[in-house]
């Protein structure tokens, strides 16, 4: 008996470690993009956990026409991993310093902080009845507030780019917006506000009246002293000799009744259907 040998087909080693070569980078590729991806969302969802509480801040300033610099809602970043909001939470119109302060660290959650140029903390946030954001010590508030710029440490203000920070941005009236880092901050001017005194009635026709002081008589602006426009001269245009139109001698018509079975229209009725009348003259 005889065999025929058959071609074999195999692959080198060679080939075979090209391949697992291959596989490796992809893989290695792979799970750094995805710690990335992680890492990104750490930052952002810090990032927005800040600007959420600038939003929650100024809310609270506006509802309450918070006038006094003490008395404003406001956001204090504390270091650089930790931030403190301030606001009216059990909502009896003042801030309670001891218990109303709800602080933010985020040091061993994440490797993200907060960097700037010269920054020196605490740095405070505050916004006033308008929602205007102001900065500084009630003392000597500023209305300059600078970009708050969350990165992956570590990182600087000159290394800071979109793969690696987010720059929340608070405009001088009070928006508060997120972008991400190496994005140019623009620029707004003060808005032009116009004062108006508190005790002033815009309308003449209003009367101010204090509550604080029960006893307090409304003072209107109207000038007693200007007599009424009435004319009391004017007569009436009725014309009293218009009579009326109605005929007293007409006579009400009288509608006639349906005649009922076997009755004779001759007796004042009418015969309807389904019935009529008949040859002996009866409605049938």
């Amino acid at each position: 008996m005889n065999f025929i040998p058959r071609a074999q087909n195999g692959k080198s080693v060679m080939e075979l470690l090209i391949v697992l070569t291959v596989i490796i980078i992809l893989v290695t590729i792979a799970v750094a993009q995805f710690g990335n991806a992680g890492v990104n969302l750490d930052r952002q969802n810090i990032a927005r956990e800040f600007k959420v509480s600038l939003e929650r801040a100024r809310f609270d300033s506006v509802k309450r026409r918070a006038i006094d610099c003490d008395n404003m809602s406001r956001v204090t970043i504390t270091s650089a991993s930790s931030f403190s909001l301030l606001m009216d939470l059990n909502q009896n119109g003042t801030i309670e310093t001891a218990t109303e302060a709800r602080v933010v660290d985020f040091a061993d959650r994440s490797d993200v902080r907060i960097v700037g140029e010269d920054t020196s903390f605490p740095v405070t946030i505050r916004f006033d009845r308008r929602g205007s954001v102001s900065s500084g010590p009630c003392s000597a508030p500023v209305d300059d507030v600078p970009e708050v710029v969350f990165c992956n440490t570590p990182c600087t203000m000159t290394t800071a780019n979109a793969s690696n920070s987010n720059i929340i941005f608070v405009s001088p009236t009070g928006t508060a917006s997120m972008m991400t880092g190496g994005t140019t901050v623009p620029t707004f001017s003060s808005p032009a506000v116009s004062n108006v005194n508190v005790n002033s009635q815009v309308n003449p026709l209003l009367a101010v009246w204090d509550i604080a002081n029960s006893n307090a008589a409304p003072s209107p602006s109207v000038d007693p002293s200007v007599s009424p426009s009435v004319d009391p001269s004017v007569s009436p245009s009725v014309d009293p000799s218009v009579s009326p139109s109605v005929d007293p001698s007409a006579s009400p018509t009288a509608t006639p009744l349906a005649c009922a079975y076997g009755q004779r229209e001759s007796e004042g009725c009418v015969c309807h259907s389904p019935m009529w009348v008949r040859t002996n003259g009866k409605c049938q």
